[in-house]
């Protein structure tokens, strides 16, 4: 609950600078300068900080973005994706998954001051993700998969550093609005009655507030 009444309170936070009058009034010339470059390409920096480990529901952080700035004033196009790939093996037993997500909207953003830069997302979602584990126990293997997509909207709002005229960090808190499809296999060779198919589709929504840092070099 208190994790929960966390994130509201940030996304609060960062909605209110994003409607506030004030914001438009401190409207700063110098960061004209950010937008005389119309492309951005970011990636993950989360783990070179201390204490931060960053998230995601299918991989530990996006791992690459991309905006390409509208002719309209403070807009952007942008994109996200997501990969990763596991294979493990210990004492027999064998792991393996993958997983990948893509994300895709559109960006309204109001400049603070000198440096600073609040902005509102709202994106289309899709991800993907396999796991199989074997089990190595002796007359009794096992065999165990899971695979999922989900697909749906995630508004968000963030915050830009502008570190130098090239370089900002950015970071944002957002909410995901989902129709999740997951099957689940438990597999017994020895012993075929104890096998398990499950299949489970839903609607979920998760709340993610700010931990991870992406670098972004603007050309």
């Amino acid at each position: 609950m208190d994790n929960m009444i966390k994130r509201i309170q940030t996304l609060t936070v960062l909605l209110y600078l994003l409607s506030s009058g004030q914001v438009n009034a401190q409207l700063d010339s110098s960061l004209g300068e950010l937008k005389k470059y119309r492309n951005e390409i970011g990636i993950d920096v989360t783990a070179l900080i201390p204490g931060l480990k960053g998230y995601s529901y299918y991989t530990n952080q996006y791992i690459m973005s991309f905006r390409r700035h509208a002719l309209v004033r403070n807009q952007a196009l942008r994109i996200q994706i997501a990969g990763a790939v596991n294979e493990s093996t210990k004492n027999g037993n064998k792991n393996f998954s993958y997983s990948g997500g893509v994300r895709a909207g559109y960006e309204w953003q109001n400049p603070i001051k000198k440096k600073w830069e609040v902005y509102m997302v709202l994106d289309a979602l899709f991800n993907v993700k396999h796991t199989l584990s074997t089990y190595d126990y002796g007359n009794d293997p096992r065999r165990s998969e899971y695979f999922s997509y989900e697909y749906g909207i995630a508004p968000a709002v963030g915050v830009k550093f502008k570190i130098i005229d090239r370089l900002t960090l950015s970071t944002e808190a957002r909410i995901e609005i989902v129709r999740s499809y997951q099957e689940r296999w438990q597999t017994y060779p020895m012993n075929p009655s104890q096998n398990i198919h499950e299949v489970t589709v839903g609607y979920y929504t998760r709340y993610y507030y700010p931990s991870y840092i992406i670098l972004l070099y603007h050309f």
